[in-house]
């Protein structure tokens, strides 16, 4: 439930045109999830957990997105996103099979 309470913030945030996703590093993303969930009116204080990709400015051990909202939210714990993974082996495994490779 957590994860698609996190992609609901993360749809209403993108919204809001001073947001630019390609430049955002994870300080940028934590502090606009926080605000977004401020906004809505949910208590991070009951965030039980977090999940994004791999990537270094989202799941970064030092200035990572997960790393900074755990940080102030200490239940909110990281695990990576099982959908993203499930796509890269979907994507991996099918990728040399011509057939299904021009479906996807």
């Amino acid at each position: 439930m957590m994860h698609i309470l996190l992609m609901v913030i993360l749809a209403w945030k993108w919204q809001r045109p001073n947001l630019l996703l390609c430049l955002c590093v994870g300080k940028e993303l934590a502090e606009s999830i926080i605000e977004a969930a401020d906004g809505l009116g949910l208590n991070m204080d009951m965030c039980h957990g977090q999940a994004y990709d791999g990537a270094s400015n989202m799941a970064g051990a030092i200035n990572g997105c997960a790393k900074l909202i755990r940080d102030k939210y200490p239940k909110a714990v990281y695990q990576h996103c099982r959908s993203h993974c499930l796509n890269l082996a979907i994507l991996k495994t099918t990728s040399t099979i011509p057939q299904i490779s021009m479906i996807i």
